[in-house]
């Protein structure tokens, strides 16, 4: 086996001489394909251009010497993480205590379903099986959350401690028998950065205690970093998955995430086709939470952010239709020319006169301005009134 991490895309990108492994400023480390690093800067054509990179990206580079290089082309990734930023990861590794801090279910399905909405692979790691490992959380024992997310949810599943050899190894085992990129994530104090210093002493990274005022985890990554773990894979120690949003989220591909949910409505579709499983009738997913057959405290969580991104999806279309009403438009003529008239919406009609005068102006006022800076006029269709 190499010696050096594996840059898989690398083999696939020949034109790329390294991938970008962590930034500072306006410094980039980009780690080369015989596995040394090299500092480099950006281009001023690149900055010009507004092309921006992050971890991750593949680069073509020219080197001045042996201690800078300048990056000259940055190519199109093949999987984007937005929080963290990062790019070409395939692989996450989900760690989730099981106690200390207290074991929180709805975090974890909220990064489950957004790992896989974004086309990644999960591994998940129940880390500090040794603290309280007989508890009980959510009517289940640590065995059996393993057995359901193995079994329904089909996701990979280990525990782990730092304090046993053998659930450290068996980690290893899965990570260098699997080909890809890794960024890894987890609630604060989830043992992250204790997790990697046991599978690889070397990197020595930085571990705070758990807080006894609050019982929760203190962020001691501050950057995103992609590591060379064991010398042969490539694992991104990432702040960012704390804050978990959905608002950007379709709500029909929120079921997506949830594997249980497919099998569910593959074995027996809901009567209508575009059904959100939340209170339509004749739901087989609905039927199978009342069964017994898919948990309800994972259903409880899915229409949770199905409910998140339905709010956000009706607060855009509201505020699409305002903006519409604004500036619903016109066509007249006035000295030959077209110009811009804005209709104003019920809201603006119940102010008074005055104050609709003075407003009509103004919006006058600012439309002569525009006009001004281009060479252009502005001509508008009759038929793109239909469009209102």
């Amino acid at each position: 086996m190499s010696t050096i991490p594996t840059l898989e895309l690398l083999e696939q990108m020949p034109e790329a001489d390294g991938q970008v492994v962590t930034y500072f400023s306006d410094f980039y480390t980009v780690q080369l394909r015989n596995g040394e690093r090299l500092s480099c800067k950006r281009k001023a054509l690149l900055k010009k251009q507004g092309v921006s990179i992050c971890v991750g990206d593949y680069v073509t580079i020219e080197a001045s010497d042996s201690q800078m290089g300048w990056i000259t082309q940055v190519l199109e990734p093949h999987s984007v993480l937005s929080r963290p930023r990062i790019h070409n990861v395939s692989h996450v590794l989900i760690a989730c205590p099981w106690n200390e801090p207290r074991f929180d279910l709805r975090q974890l399905d909220r990064l489950l379903t957004k790992v896989r909405l974004s086309q990644l692979t999960p591994l998940l790691v129940f880390t500090k099986r040794d603290v309280q490992a007989q508890e009980v959380h959510e009517g289940l024992t640590l065995a059996e959350w393993l057995a359901y997310y193995q079994d329904q949810a089909g996701v990979q599943c280990l525990s782990t401690s730092i304090y046993e050899a053998d659930s450290i190894e068996a980690l290893k085992h899965q990570l260098l028998h699997t080909r890809g990129t890794w960024v890894l994530a987890g609630v604060s104090g989830a043992g992250k950065s204790s997790l990697l210093n046991a599978l690889d002493p070397e990197l020595n990274l930085r571990v705070d205690a758990i807080s006894h005022k609050g019982g929760r985890g203190t962020h001691t990554t501050r950057h995103t970093e992609l590591l060379n773990a064991l010398k042969q894979i490539l694992i991104a120690d990432a702040p960012g998955f704390s804050q978990l949003d959905f608002s950007q989220e379709h709500p029909s591909y929120i079921a997506t995430g949830f594997p249980e949910i497919q099998k569910i409505t593959e074995a027996h579709p809901c009567a209508f086709q575009d059904c959100l499983h939340q209170d339509e009738t004749d739901c087989s997913v609905k039927m199978a939470v009342e069964s017994g057959r898919f948990l309800a405290t994972r259903y409880r969580h899915y229409i949770e952010m199905v409910e998140e991104s339905l709010k956000a999806y009706e607060e855009s279309l509201l505020q699409s239709k305002k903006q519409e009403d604004m500036t619903k438009q016109s066509k007249i003529k006035k000295g030959g020319k077209s110009v811009q008239v804005v209709k104003l919406n019920p809201e603006l009609r119940d102010q008074n006169r005055k104050q609709q005068k003075q407003a009509l102006k103004q919006l006058e006022q600012d439309l002569k301005r525009k006009q001004r800076h281009h060479t252009t006029e502005i001509d508008y269709e009759d038929s793109a009134l239909d469009d209102y």
